[in-house]
């Protein structure tokens, strides 16, 4: 089965050494390349419980999110 042209370009593209450094990639760019990097995440785990919490820190409290599975 041939390879989505898309990803055969990212394939290619990432064979080549040629990446711009992340603070050179146009913004549209980028997330056209988040959008073909996402074809490879599969399908997300179901998630029982979400729970907001608040961590000590040194200047505050830092808000942590958990995600349980």
């Amino acid at each position: 089965m041939p390879l989505d042209p898309q990803v055969q370009a990212l394939l290619e593209r990432v064979a080549s050494g040629g990446q711009k450094p992340i603070d050179e990639i146009p913004i549209d760019e980028g997330r056209a390349v988040g959008r073909m990097l996402a074809l490879f995440d599969g399908e997300p785990e179901p998630v029982v419980a979400v729970e907001d919490r608040r961590i000590p820190g040194p200047a505050g409290d830092i808000v942590v999110r958990v995600y349980r599975p």
